[in-house]
């Protein structure tokens, strides 16, 4: 291999190296009035995740940076950097304030508690 082709390859993997959008698996449980979620997303820390609930939908957005040494030249690239995107549509009513959610080990943990429904008597008046 020529230095030329070596420069030309060199700069093709360093000046671009394309993300990948990943659909992360995800485990659905429910126990009592909690669903409870789990789902990998490998490289992905707290500081890389964003979780919203808005109009029923819970959605996860993360990104995890694949790291590349220092004072080294790349050559040859297999690690990519992900961003994760899930969505889910609850029927439900969800106790928005009661979501809790841990990442461990690129392992993400939600619960998601449902909200207990609200009874009231009613006052019934005479004109």
């Amino acid at each position: 291999m020529t230095n030329e082709k070596v420069k030309t390859k060199e700069a093709s993997i360093n000046s671009h190296i394309p993300e990948l959008e990943i659909i992360p698996d995800m485990d659905i449980y429910l126990k009592d009035d909690e669903f409870y979620l789990e789902g990998n997303m490998p490289g992905v820390d707290e500081t890389s995740l964003d979780i919203s609930f808005e109009k029923n939908t819970l959605t996860i957005l993360g990104k995890n940076n694949t790291p590349r040494l220092d004072n080294f030249t790349l050559r040859y690239a297999e690690y990519r950097n992900a961003n994760y995107r899930r969505s889910f549509q609850f029927q439900e009513n969800i106790d928005i304030d009661g979501i809790e959610a841990v990442i461990k080990n690129g392992v993400l943990k939600l619960k998601v508690p449902v909200k207990k429904p609200e009874t009231k008597k009613i006052t019934v008046k005479t004109n």
